[in-house]
């Protein structure tokens, strides 16, 4: 026990919510898993800048089964559009991708290409072989937003690119390295704190998250 006085006055006490029903914890591939500490790169690099708008790469977050790419922007006051909605799915911008070392494009069809899955999409079901998760949006205001891209599983190789575009505020199409062989050696680093239990009697199926778009060959590949 500590010698100093206590910080924090006592907090009122009130009767605890009920609750209804036992939780229910899941941990699916294709958005970060709840119960790893990843290990946070911070990269702190220039993706795009115009007079209106600036988009940094701020930092990567490794798993073992994927990344967690945090990207922000800031816009100029009086020239955000009303519609602006950091949580946009693929292909309404602005758009964000990632080009692999083997030229597959992560993000790159609007549409969404992953494979359909086999069965009815319920737990279990195998997963296509990569895929990408745009986007979820950890805070926004009118002038700033923080948007993350689950990259999963893991890429393969040593460097891809993270690819942004946003014609509606004059950036193009923008590539910007990242290395991947340093992020895997940091990932080395995450910890599993504790199993989750498993969910009870439930139908969970893979194609219930969303907006999540997959890989596309490269030019030539012919698949």
């Amino acid at each position: 026990m500590s010698e100093r006085e206590p910080f924090f006055l006592p907090v009122p006490t009130s009767e605890p919510d009920v609750e209804e029903g036992p939780r229910s914890y899941h941990d699916v591939p294709f958005a970060p898993p709840e119960h790893v500490a990843g290990v946070t790169v911070a990269l702190d690099a220039p993706v795009a800048r115009t007079p209106d708008t600036v988009v940094r790469l701020e930092r990567v977050t490794c798993y073992p089964r994927g990344l967690a790419i945090a990207l922000d922007t800031w816009l100029r006051p009086t020239t955000e559009p009303g519609e602006v909605d950091w949580r946009r799915p693929g292909g309404l911008e602005p758009r964000v991708g990632v080009q692999l070392e083997d030229g597959s494009r992560l993000g790159a069809d609007p549409g969404g290409d992953l494979p359909e899955p086999e069965g009815d999409g319920e737990a279990g079901t195998p997963m296509p072989p990569v895929g990408i998760a745009l986007r979820e949006s950890s805070s926004s205001t009118a002038l700033h937003g923080t948007t993350t891209v689950w990259v999963f599983p893991f890429p393969e190789g040593d460097r891809a690119d993270l690819v942004l575009a946003w014609p509606a505020r004059d950036i193009d199409e923008t590539f910007v390295p990242v290395d991947l062989a340093a992020l895997r050696r940091a990932m080395e680093g995450a910890e599993m704190l504790w199993p989750l239990p498993q969910p009870e009697n439930e139908h969970f199926g893979w194609f219930s998250y969303g907006p999540v778009l997959g890989r596309t060959p490269p030019a030539g590949s012919g698949g």
